[in-house]
């Protein structure tokens, strides 16, 4: 699978840049309302989102009916140009080893568990930087960086989905691409803008109300993270009226123990989402 590189540099300035850039991009831009999965009820209260990347079968055999026993939904970022392939191996960039929602599945998670399907590029490329050990070595044009954002968004509209939020394959970005970005989605979720970014179980980037929808940070939940410290984000996530948006990718019954596979026990989702239930808004807009 292609690792999901933590870009700590840019991680770190992320914060800071982003005031800046957003007020360049659209003064109108910050109400959390446009961002598809923040909340219309009351926005300074605690809120959990589970996002889900990539357009993985297992977001509707395995994510979503677990979500559903709690009253819960899902975001699911989509890689269009995979989607359809069932089986593996298969082409799909972000990992051949994997099996892909069709259009058909993607649909019956929208309108069977109420889910928003969001957008992930047409090819899971690295928008800014590139990596040649993972097939890409040279960094996208601005031309072909608006190709992968404006395809991803057409495709999914001729299937009748209005897509309206983002999230960078890989996390990778720099204020050029999110200015890209800004003009075809109404919202942006990293991957390496991380809400512990000193990796010492406090939330030092979370998101607070009003939020900044085009740096949305994360918790990344795979192999390696224990349920007790999701559950210990969720409570600071409580106690400090934060929006936590929780990032997976595949879900198995039993999940691979390596990190870099970015897989996760249906039966941990289970106990987190049961761990949320009590007293917390599902952040999803209806």
């Amino acid at each position: 699978m292609a690792n999901e590189r933590l870009l700590n540099l840019k991680a770190k300035f992320s914060a800071l840049l982003a005031g800046v850039l957003l007020m360049s991009i659209s003064s109108g831009l910050l109400n959390p309302v446009l961002a598809h999965a923040a909340t219309t009820v009351s926005q300074n209260t605690a809120k959990v989102s589970f996002t889900f990347d990539d357009g993985l079968t297992s977001a509707l055999t395995q994510a979503a009916p677990t979500l559903a026993k709690y009253g819960f939904t899902g975001t699911d970022y989509t890689i269009t140009g995979c989607v359809g392939m069932t089986t593996a191996p298969n082409t799909c960039h972000a990992n051949n080893a994997a099996t892909y929602m069709s259009w058909d599945q993607i649909q019956q998670l929208k309108t069977t568990y109420g889910w928003e399907i969001g957008a992930h590029t047409a090819t899971h490329p690295y928008l800014a930087s590139f990596d040649a050990t993972d097939g890409q070595p040279n960094p996208l044009t601005s031309d072909q960086v608006t190709q992968e954002l404006e395809g991803s968004k057409t495709a999914l509209a001729t299937n009748g989905i209005t897509a309206t939020d983002f999230a960078s394959p890989y996390g990778d970005w720099t204020p050029p691409v999110l200015a890209q970005i800004a003009k075809t989605y109404a919202s942006h979720r990293g991957f390496a803008d991380n809400i512990d970014q000193n990796g010492d179980g406090i939330i030092d980037h979370g998101n607070t109300y009003p939020y900044n929808d085009y740096l949305l940070y994360d918790l990344q939940v795979q192999a390696g993270v224990t349920v007790a410290q999701v559950e210990n984000y969720i409570d600071q996530t409580k106690a400090s009226n934060q929006w936590l948006i929780i990032t997976m990718h595949d879900i198995k019954p039993v999940a691979s123990t390596n990190p870099d596979d970015y897989e996760y026990n249906t039966a941990d989702l289970d106990t987190i989402a049961a761990y949320v239930k009590p007293g917390y808004i599902s952040s999803r807009r209806q």
